[in-house]
């Protein structure tokens, strides 16, 4: 004879992400790469506009020593920056982009 088994519901959890980094705690903050990404409204709307993978314009803020490129926008990408800024009317300037 058979014993009868009783199912379990099993709740799924989806893992939760880690909370936002709020743009006070930027390390960079005022830098031509913040700059560039607050005119594009983020780094996602950035990435998109530019054809390059989000994680490549997110590690524009992150510190030299961390893998990042410290704030500055690599200059291979400073060019398409600018065209996609004027084609939008988002007024970035190459000053904006070019330090010094």
């Amino acid at each position: 004879m058979k014993k009868a088994v009783k199912k379990i519901k099993v709740k799924k959890v989806r893992a939760q992400r880690a909370p936002a980094v709020m743009p006070d705690e930027y390390p960079f903050k005022g830098s031509p790469a913040d700059l560039a990404i607050q005119a594009f409204g983020g780094v996602r709307s950035l990435s998109r506009a530019i054809n390059r993978n989000a994680s490549s314009v997110c590690r524009w803020r992150k510190p030299l020593g961390e893998g990042g490129t410290g704030g500055h926008v690599p200059s291979l990408v400073q060019s398409e920056v600018l065209r996609k800024s004027r084609e939008l009317g988002l007024g970035l300037t190459a000053d904006d982009l070019i330090p010094g």
